[in-house]
């Protein structure tokens, strides 16, 4: 009846908790999920929801609680129910719609296990939306044992549904906050791993340059400041010169890769990159990378956005960064920027929460880097 097998190759002693890719505290996030996910195949109890994008092992945990249960029954039962536990809801929608028959639902009511994996993708219209809810809500209130796997944000799910797995007396709720591991663990395309070698030791203090004091303290204190920012991410740090080539993003860089050596998630983003990354996963008939994408970007631990200019935004642009930088505000959500733009030319609504106290804003008043060339003092 199902027309996804159970990989009988994906079990807890096959799943890897090591990804050597993977921050300290992605790590740490990944073994909390593996736990809960083992504990609830013991004991087969309530419900286990697992949301993340795809490829971080939600597939893999949900296979090894069905096999973990498959093994547990004889021949005949096995083969009777291997075909029925795991469902992958579009498949299961299309095939309720095909056939007009209620046989199926009634059959998924009761069984002892039902894991519905693939949940956010499917097409959505009222008939199947009813469907779908008809087997959550005739579970949930006889709470018999059942794993949702959501690719999207919970919240872009349908209200009564929505309801039904945010009740925390029946649902263990869990976000895996990683990674597709396809991708290298470089999620969304950031770039920090392109600035591996921007660090507080190779920033040149560019003594030979020949700096009147004022300007040498400016660098020095900018320095300290990123080095304070850095050990501490707090708040919303911003980096203003009208400049190019000053050290901004070097300094931006460094923030990011001493904490990623902490074993902290930093995402670094030059601007027009992350515009095109945001338009690139943009689907109006499939939304769940999209919303993904921008919730990844909205939530994660250290937010790096490299030479931000505002004015060249379109509508679309400056409604989806409102979207990231005032999530980001909202939240106190460690954020740092580097622009080239003058502060009062920055958009009002991005430029309003840099003026609220919070945030330190930093203007770097040395000129751009010119190399190994000491400026002569006229005679």
């Amino acid at each position: 009846m199902s027309e996804y097998e159970v990989d009988k190759n994906k079990t807890f002693q096959s799943f890897d908790t090591s990804c050597s890719h993977l921050s300290e505290s992605q790590k740490s996030n990944l073994l909390d999920v593996y736990n809960i996910a083992r504990r609830f195949s013991e004991l087969r109890k309530g419900w286990l929801y697992l949301e993340g994008c795809p490829g971080t092992g939600k597939t893999h945990l949900a296979c090894a609680i069905a096999n973990d249960f498959l093994n547990t029954l004889p021949d005949a039962d096995r083969n009777e129910l291997e075909v029925l536990i795991y469902q992958s809801v579009p498949l299961l929608l299309d095939r309720l719609q095909s056939n007009k028959d209620d046989s199926t639902i009634n059959v998924l009511l009761n069984l002892p296990l039902l894991i519905l994996d693939n949940l956010g993708m499917q097409a959505n219209t009222s008939w199947r939306t009813e469907k779908l809810f008809q087997i959550l809500d005739y579970r949930y209130v006889k709470h018999l044992p059942t794993v949702v796997i959501n690719n999207q944000n919970r919240l872009f799910l349908e209200r009564h549904i929505y309801s039904r797995l945010t009740d925390t007396d029946l649902v263990t709720s869990i976000l895996l906050d990683l990674p597709d591991y396809r991708n290298g663990g470089d999620a969304y395309t950031s770039s920090m791993h392109k600035y591996a070698d921007k660090t507080f030791k190779t920033f040149q203090q560019r003594e030979n340059e020949g700096f009147q004091g004022n300007r040498t303290r400016n660098l020095q204190r900018a320095i300290e400041t990123a080095q304070t920012f850095a050990r501490k991410p707090n708040n919303w740090l911003v980096f203003a010169s009208l400049e190019h080539g000053n050290g901004k993003t070097h300094l931006a860089a460094a923030i990011g890769n001493y904490q990623v050596a902490l074993g902290n998630s930093v995402h670094f983003y030059v601007m027009s990159d992350l515009l095109d990354i945001l338009r690139f996963s943009y689907d109006a008939s499939n939304m769940y990378t999209f919303y993904q994408t921008l919730d990844e970007i909205r939530n994660c631990q250290l937010l790096i956005l490299d030479d931000l200019v505002t004015q060249n935004w379109s509508a679309w642009a400056t409604e989806k960064m409102i979207q990231i930088l005032d999530h980001r505000y909202v939240m106190n959500l460690p954020t740092v920027i580097t622009t080239t733009e003058g502060l009062n030319e920055i958009q009002p609504q991005v430029f309003s929460r840099m003026l609220d106290g919070t945030a330190t804003i930093f203007i770097i008043e040395v000129p751009a880097y010119r190399g190994n060339i000491r400026t002569r003092n006229k005679k």
